[in-house]
């Protein structure tokens, strides 16, 4: 599947790129890759920033063009604020595993 040239919601790992973080950390659960090098888009920058840096939420009503998704948010303040507005959980990069992907259709 190739990707929109202007998402707002793009990932990548290494040459890989995404429409959304899940595809993104499922091909890395698949790939035995750690997905923490990667990058994402900030949902309220819209700029690029390493997995490392974000929050997540898993839960919420805000859907990526792939359906439920991992929302990623530049620190915790934004995922609080962003919970408030459209509810999930916060998560740290390192806590999106197999049963967070698995919740996500």
């Amino acid at each position: 599947m190739r990707t929109d040239t202007a998402p707002r919601w793009v990932a990548g790992l290494g040459d890989d790129r995404f429409d959304a973080p899940k595809c993104l950390f499922r091909y890395a659960a698949d790939q035995g890759t750690d997905p923490i090098g990667g990058w994402v888009t900030d949902y309220y920058g819209g700029t690029r920033r390493q997995i490392g840096e974000v929050t997540f939420v898993a839960g919420s009503d805000v859907q990526s063009p792939m359906g439920d998704d991992l929302v990623p948010l530049l620190g915790h303040s934004q995922a609080e604020r962003f919970i408030a507005d459209h509810g999930g959980r916060a998560l740290a990069p390192d806590a999106v595993d197999a049963t967070v992907l698995e919740a996500l259709h």
